[in-house]
This record gives C-alpha cells, structure tokens and sequence, in this order.
C-alpha cells in the first residue's frame, strides 16, 4: 500500500472520529494498590496513610493479604478534616516489600494524601516518611483522560521524587485482589504509554494524557525513587473504572469530569 493511501486512510479515520457523537466519560470507582519499600534501618509493625477529602466510610473496603493473617488489623478513623488509616501487621525487617490496597466508594471526589510513613508500635519510625504519587483523573467531551500527579504534602524532604509511570487502557477491570506486579492477570496488561523518569518537584505536576476510546477500565502503574535516585520508595498502582454516558451535562461527578464549556 503507498504511502499516500495510507495517508488518506488516517485522514478519513481522524474525520470519523471528529464527526462520532460527543461523549464524556466518568468515573464509576477507583481501586489503589502499592507496594512499599522497607528503605529504613528499623523493623516495622505498621503503615499510616493521612488522607483529606475523604471519610472512611467513603473506602468501599481494604485489601485483605495473600494469605489470612497478612495484618493484624486495618483501622480508619476520621480526626478533624482528616481520615486516618493504620494497617498492624507482624514485624518486618528492613529491606522488605509490604503490600496495601483500598477501593473508593463510587463517585467519591480524589483525596490528597498529606502524611504517610512506617511505623513501630504505633509511632513512626525515624525517616521512615513515604512519598505517595497519588493520581487525580481529568477528562474531557471527547473522552481523553488526564492522570495527573499532584504535588502533595507526603514527601518529607521537599525536594522532589522520581516517577516513572505506565498507563494503559484495558478492555476488562481488574480486582483489587489482583491488582498487583505478581498477579497474572496483571501481568496480561500491555502498557500503550510509558514515560521514562520525571522529577516530581515541589508544587508542581506530572500529567500524561490518553485516549480511552471505549475502554472500560485504565490502569496506571508507577515507580517512585527518592531525589538522588539512590532509593527505591514503592510501587503505585492504580485502577479506574469507566462509564460512558453520551450528553452528560459538564460536572465534577467523579474523577474523569467534563471540561468543556
């Protein structure tokens, strides 16, 4: 085929794709995954996640483990503005992977994740503060999807972290309980956007934006560094779930919203 059938051919799509039927795209819920990184010299026996902008009732529910036992407890209390999760789990050495997990209630507005370190007994383990690149979802008419991390108040050194970051849209949703780097079903997922390491800094961004085009589910993947790129803090993964509704009046409804005027 020449080059210039070719051409016509991409223009004829593109025509059809501006001609389709406008619609917009929100979000039916979110599933959040990490892994994180024991990179302190201490054991630990717990997690803090600090959240604004959410109540705990508004958690449909918690990863439970691989195995029963995996936490000895999982604890949500709301103080003030903010909600507190604590995950109890036996003790763990330095250089260990541990695994979190929680799904938001449907149509629940994107927290801001304000503290989040290891803990031991309860108090936080000296620098044992974790950056969390959580995602929030932007979208238009048209249905191209934002996922922009916020700088938040989670890294404790402010002076950046890296990120480099996978999306992909995906033809089917993955469980919260398997939504992880070791699961297969997981492992199935191929990933149409990659971005190499970005510095993250202080009151600034990163934001990648993709075409849906009717996918039912998008995934994000992300590995975070520390600022000198020495220390490898976690892996954030997270899942959303789209519905399609054509004509939706603009609104905040969900993460993915529509934008146009």
């Amino acid at each position: 085929m020449s080059r210039l059938v070719v051409s016509i051919c991409c223009a004829l799509l593109c025509l059809c794709w501006l001609a389709a039927p406008a619609q917009s795209a929100c979000t039916i819920y979110e599933l959040v995954n990490f892994d994180v990184y024991n990179f302190t010299d201490s054991q630990v026996d717990g997690l803090i996640l600090v959240l604004e902008g959410i109540h705990c009732w508004q958690i449909d529910h918690f990863w439970e483990g691989y195995y029963p036992g995996y936490y000895d407890s999982i604890t949500c209390t709301r103080q003030g503005d903010l909600t507190y999760i604590q995950w109890h789990f036996p003790l763990t050495p330095p250089q260990v992977w541990m695994h979190f997990g929680l799904q938001l209630t449907p149509y629940v507005s994107a927290p801001t994740p304000t503290y989040c370190a290891w803990t031991f007994g309860g108090s936080p383990v000296p620098w044992g503060e974790i950056m969390i690149p959580w995602v929030r979802w932007e979208g238009s008419i048209d249905c191209p999807v934002n996922a922009v991390i916020d700088w938040n108040e989670t890294d404790p050194y402010f002076l950046g972290v890296w990120v480099e970051r996978w999306l992909a849209p995906w033809w089917w949703e993955i469980p919260l309980e398997n939504l992880n780097r070791s699961d297969p079903m997981f492992q199935d997922v191929n990933w149409e956007y990659h971005y190499e390491q970005d510095l993250l800094e202080p009151w600034w961004y990163l934001d990648m934006e993709i075409f849906m085009m009717g996918h039912p589910a998008l995934i994000t993947m992300y590995n975070v560094w520390s600022y000198d790129q020495m220390t490898e803090i976690m892996w954030f993964i997270g899942e959303v779930t789209v519905d399609y509704a054509s004509g939706t009046e603009p609104s905040s409804w969900g993460r993915i919203k529509s934008m146009y005027e």
